[in-house]
């Protein structure tokens, strides 16, 4: 039961990270960048993102969504022929530096010499999940298996492969996979085949970046919330040790989503910190105006006693 309601809350949490998990950062041919300290075009969910309202915030809360350390700097222009291949997605406003504080917008005034390049700090795994819609999802259900963008192909693929694949991504292992293929399939390139792993380690695995491989035996696959242990210790009927085992995982998924509420209510703090120097600069604003004002009826004053001056020079006359 415990087990259940983790998938659920997983699931839940899977669902409302997709909109803002369709970002990837591409060179000049399109491949996907998941080094640091390399400048890429940014993209969503197939379109370019247009520099209007980007700012440090935006570029911050990006590079965390797409599994980067943080932001290195970004920059706007019209650089490589793919650009002009691509359609605009839209704008990226960010009041804060995580996705929390974002919001995508259409802008009818953005050019190709607006599309933003993003250098993000770390290293994140090439592989990624789509759905049937093309757009990155999470790994509670079998997805289609991306490598840089582009299909694996099933050959050689085994339980370790789909083990090696899934820690890479950063979960404890891989939860079920198949071959098959995708219903918009033959607009992905093949990028990775003979996929030969002798562990569940990505360091034991072999493979090949050049075949010809059908897209019919394209992988797709789900990977594990928890370890191993707790599913197989319910198949043997020891199920209390099972029942201890999920619940660590519980506490530690929840420990998870409590550094996630810590960085989240930082970054409130670092707005409201940010809205209190606003704050502060409105009321000299406003205390200059003030001053501006009297120094405007003193010289509208000095103006009066010297049109009277001159009357009164006038009369003497």
């Amino acid at each position: 039961m415990i087990h259940e309601i983790l998938l659920i809350i997983i699931a839940i949490s899977a669902t409302t990270s997709i909109t803002s998990m369709g970002f990837q950062l591409i060179d000049s041919s399109g491949f996907y960048i998941n080094s640091g300290q390399l400048e890429g075009l940014l993209v969503y969910n197939g379109g370019t993102v247009c520099n209007k309202h980007f700012s440090n915030y935006s570029a911050e809360a990006i590079c965390k969504i797409m599994g980067f350390k943080g932001s290195l700097n970004f920059t706007s222009g019209e650089r490589w022929k793919i650009q002009s291949e691509m359609p605009i997605s839209g704008t990226i406003e960010c009041v804060g530096p995580s996705w929390t504080f974002c919001s995508l917008s259409k802008d009818e005034s953005c050019r190709i010499e607006h599309d933003t390049f993003l250098t993000c700090q770390g290293f994140r795994s090439p592989f990624s999940l789509v759905d049937n819609r093309g757009e990155l999802v999470s790994h509670v259900q079998e997805h289609l298996l991306l490598y840089n963008g582009g299909t694996v192909c099933g050959r050689e693929f085994s339980n370790h492969s789909a083990d090696a694949v899934c820690k890479d991504m950063g979960y404890p292992g891989a939860g079920s996979w198949r071959k098959g293929r995708h219903r918009d399939g033959d607009s992905y390139r093949k990028a990775l085949d003979w996929v030969n792993c002798t562990t569940g380690d990505w360091k034991s695995c072999s493979f090949m970046t050049s075949h010809d491989c059908r897209h019919d035996n394209d992988v797709f696959i789900s990977c594990r919330v928890c370890s191993e242990t707790a599913d197989e210790e319910e198949k043997s009927g020891e199920s209390l040790t099972a029942a201890i085992v999920t619940l660590i995982c519980v506490v530690l998924v929840y420990l998870l989503f409590s550094k996630n509420a810590q960085i989240v209510e930082k970054d409130i703090q670092i707005v409201e910190k940010d809205i209190q120097i606003a704050e502060k600069d409105i009321q000299i604003a406003e205390k200059d105006a003030q001053i501006f004002e009297k120094d405007i009826q003193i010289v509208e004053k000095d103006i009066q006693i010297a049109e009277k001056d001159a009357q009164i020079a006038e009369k003497d006359a």
